[in-house]
């Protein structure tokens, strides 16, 4: 017997926009799918419990950062003159991002619940270590050259964090 309803709950974000999370409890199969629809998401399994609709709504986020990310990596890289090695999704309690020596690119992959712009900024100041492993003067002007309003972005970091970091 399929049961169904709208979990009552805080809104699940997805690129800024807040969307309902409609549970759909049924089926004889052991996994536990998550799926974004148009107006809301939907997480749908058997014997469902808080931890597997969690679960199921971490892979979502997880694999669509990645390929989000990848995509916004491949377009800005080009224009601030940069190669990298590898972009890992990650799951940190207190960083955004961060770039390695090597070139690797990490991203908290619960930045693809804020909006896109946010996921730029970010992506542009990773890319941006590239050419410079510090915060210099010469740092954030080629931040700013590819992303002029980029300290809007940061701000809508600061002020919306818990939103974004409470899972």
């Amino acid at each position: 017997m399929t049961k169904e309803f709208v979990y009552e709950g805080k809104a699940i974000y997805f690129l800024g926009k807040a969307y309902s999370l409609k549970i759909r409890e049924g089926g004889n199969g052991k996994r536990v799918r998550a799926e974004r629809l148009p107006d809301c998401f939907l997480v749908q399994g058997s014997r469902l419990t808080k931890e597997r609709i969690k679960a199921a709504l971490e892979d979502w986020y997880i694999y669509n950062a990645r390929i989000r990310f990848k995509n916004r990596c491949a377009h800005y890289a080009p224009l601030i003159g940069v190669t990298y090695h590898d972009i890992r999704i990650k799951n940190q309690k207190s960083r955004w991002g961060s770039c390695s020596g090597q070139g690797n690119l990490n991203f908290n992959w619960k930045l693809i619940m804020a909006p896109e712009e946010v996921l730029d900024y970010l992506v542009v100041h990773e890319l941006c270590h590239r050419k410079h492993m510090n915060h210099s003067k010469e740092f954030w002007a080629l931040v700013a050259s590819i992303l002029p309003d980029y300290k809007k972005q940061e701000r809508w970091l600061r002020d919306n964090e818990n939103k974004v970091l409470i899972w």
